[in-house]
């Protein structure tokens, strides 16, 4: 959903039928969570790469909330059940900042749901919860992996930072992360230098005229 700062307020365009977004599927760079106190998180991505939406989504970022639950029967638990099969174990939620990933609206979860119970004059006297199918939020994709495939390592994970830059870029954001930070060996292999080597030496990665680097095979002139 654009952010209602930039929205045009005479704008008859890009109604919604409730708060939210118009995105059911898209693939993007989690930017940041944003947690407020008796608020949903707020999910705030860039570089969105739009799959399915209810309407034409034209812009770069999103914002989706999911409310947080300690429940596995909720929609936290829907999303955080989903994430952790591409997760190691050392790893959470905050591990994936800066990360992509895929993100779509799947239905039919089983969700507990309110309602009044209210007697003959139509006084409410207590609440009824009952397990209704519910739309929620699922990661089906971290970092390119795909669901079903294994947990990336910590190298699968810094061989996908590198891919696409430059030497100072790729020591900036993999000397920052968390899961490559824990792995010691793979951290100090990296600020020595042995890791982009080896994965040029072994034919994984190659460097063009500019100093990026690219993951092999890729059809590219150097």
């Amino acid at each position: 959903m654009p952010d209602e700062t930039t929205r045009d307020p005479l704008s008859i365009r890009g109604l919604q039928d409730a708060f939210g977004t118009p995105l059911k599927e898209f693939i993007g760079r989690l930017d940041s969570l944003v947690v407020e106190p008796e608020r949903p998180v707020h999910f705030n991505f860039t570089e969105v790469d739009v799959i399915k939406s209810d309407e034409a989504y034209p812009f770069s970022t999103a914002v989706i909330d999911i409310p947080s639950s300690t429940r596995k029967q909720s929609k936290w638990g829907v999303f955080g059940t989903s994430l952790a099969e591409f997760l190691l174990p050392a790893e959470d939620l905050n591990s994936c900042v800066s990360r992509v990933l895929h993100m779509k609206m799947t239905e039919g979860h089983l969700l507990p749901n309110p309602t009044d119970e209210v007697d003959g004059a139509g006084i409410k006297i207590g609440t009824k919860w009952a397990n209704v199918p519910k739309p929620a939020w699922e990661v089906i994709g971290l970092d390119g992996a795909s669901a079903g495939n294994a947990a990336m390592t910590p190298a699968d994970l810094a061989a996908s930072i590198l891919n696409g830059k430059r030497i100072q870029d790729f020591n900036g954001e993999a000397l920052k992360n968390d899961t490559i930070r824990l792995d010691q060996a793979l951290f100090s292999s990296i600020i020595s230098g042995e890791f982009i080597k080896g994965l040029i030496a072994t034919g994984k990665f190659a460097v063009d005229g500019e100093g990026i680097h690219h993951q092999m095979p890729i059809d590219i002139p150097f």
